[in-house]
């Protein structure tokens, strides 16, 4: 059956929209057509959707394609963003650990401090020998800084700085002196430890025998702690090995000690502590030592503070080693 606008007959096709039957009623009203009329003649619509509407295939927030998610662009952005914070943030907090170790290796420094101040108050303002002899044996029982007053703390771990715990031979900056006697316990037992520190041997009593070199006894050993200008006077510092420091005209060591050399037996001139290393005195304060203060300090009575490696002995820049020349100048 074809289609007329005004008609009321037709297929099951021949849908007729609401504003063709709202202009076949004013053709009807009227007579003729009018503007609206007009405009609907020949204008189809769609017809209405159907309430129950087709569900999306993808509807699952959590299915693969979701519009709510990162895209891979945007994920490589945020972890090439934490990888840069990362990077700069390393740096800091390793040097925030290291000075943490570094304050805590200075409050062991106080505590053997404390040590030694009891020892010399109960001999009368005396250090020990530098060498504590095994009666039996007729040897050296070991370093007497650590035997001579092991009664008074006991404790290995206190021989070691924070930033050179793991033992190794040969040890370095970062590894202890292993295999070092402590002392003996209750028992008689001997105690064997490692060691990251070392004692001023000049600070000691005069033993019998000459010390090393040409110097004689009374310029070589300091004897007693109430002496004169004990605030430069070195007593227990960061070492490699238990080592005094030497001659004022020896040089630097040509390589860091942690590089398992030193040719100058310097072993105490390293780079442990950001430039410098960590020291008591013999007024019993303790402080962070630049490695090329080391030559300042008054070590034994004849030391001389202006030697050669001092700005008043004429040091130049470039006469230090390569690895010394970025620290401090004194």
């Amino acid at each position: 059956m074809g289609f007329s606008p005004c008609g009321t007959h037709g297929t099951a096709n021949d849908w007729v929209g609401v504003n063709e039957m709202n202009a076949c009623d004013d053709v009807i009203a009227t007579g003729r057509p009018t503007n609206r009329a007009r405009r609907g003649a020949g204008r189809t619509t769609n017809p209405p959707r159907s309430k129950h509407r087709r569900a999306p295939i993808i509807s699952n927030p959590s299915s693969i394609i979701n519009p709510n998610a990162f895209t891979l662009i945007e994920l490589l952005v945020v972890i090439s963003i934490l990888v840069m914070l990362i990077a700069l943030l390393f740096p800091v907090l390793r040097r925030a650990r290291n000075q943490a170790k570094a304050t805590v290796c200075q409050a062991k420094l106080r505590q053997w401090g404390l040590v030694f101040k009891l020892y010399t108050d109960d001999n009368d303002g005396r250090w020990f020998h530098s060498q504590t002899f095994n009666p039996i044996t007729g040897r050296a029982a070991g370093p007497s800084w650590l035997h001579a007053t092991f009664h008074l703390w006991s404790e290995p771990a206190t021989a070691l700085c924070p930033m050179s715990t793991i033992p190794r031979w040969p040890p370095d900056k970062f590894h202890a002196w292993d295999g070092v006697l402590l002392g003996h316990n209750a028992e008689g037992a001997a105690v064997r430890g490692a060691v990251s520190y070392g004692f001023n041997d000049s600070a000691c009593w005069p033993d019998d025998v000459e010390p090393y070199w040409t110097l004689t006894r009374r310029e070589y050993y300091w004897g007693q702690c109430d002496v004169r200008g004990a605030a430069r006077i070195p007593v227990l510092y960061d070492c490699v090995l238990d080592s005094p420091f030497g001659s004022p005209y020896w040089g630097p060591p040509v390589v860091d000690a942690w590089e398992g050399y030193n040719d100058s037996g310097y072993f105490m001139v390293m780079d442990r502590h950001e430039g410098g290393i960590n020291m008591l005195f013999m007024d019993w304060s303790v402080r962070k030592v630049g490695l090329k203060e080391l030559w300042m300090l008054k070590w034994y009575p004849a030391f001389d503070t202006s030697g050669p490696w001092t700005r008043a002995g004429g040091v130049q820049p470039e006469d230090w080693p390569a690895w010394m020349r970025k620290f401090k100048d004194y």
